[in-house]
């Protein structure tokens, strides 16, 4: 029995590694963002990076499986000269089931040259 409920603390536990600042080509909108789903995660991960201003989604990863990272994003929309905030917001998608099992957040800075 205890077997099973640490198995379901481990499941439940979720670290996101991101990086709180990117630095974006403005010509192509490609940018060095680093995105990791940490290898003990028991979930894959889709993250959505939406702009504070006016919400606008800007990137959405797909599926990011346990032990995978991303270094390079390609944003959906050219974005203007200058420093943008940003939210990058993580959800966690049972394996089986694809059913959602949460979602965490955090502050992206997006610096556009």
């Amino acid at each position: 029995m205890a077997k099973y409920a640490q198995a379901a603390v481990d499941a439940s536990n979720f670290n996101m590694v991101i990086a709180s600042e990117a630095t974006v080509n403005g010509q192509t909108a490609v940018g060095d963002l680093f995105i990791q789903n940490p290898p003990h995660n028991a979930y894959p991960v889709n993250v959505e990076v939406r702009l504070d201003d006016n919400k606008d989604l800007i990137y959405t990863s797909g599926a990011i499986q346990p032990g995978e990272e991303i270094k390079q994003v390609q944003l959906e929309k050219k974005l203007a000269k200058g420093v943008h905030k940003a939210t990058a917001t993580f959800s966690l998608y049972d394996p089986e089931t694809k059913e959602k099992q949460g979602q965490v957040a955090s502050g992206v800075t997006l610096m556009v040259n």
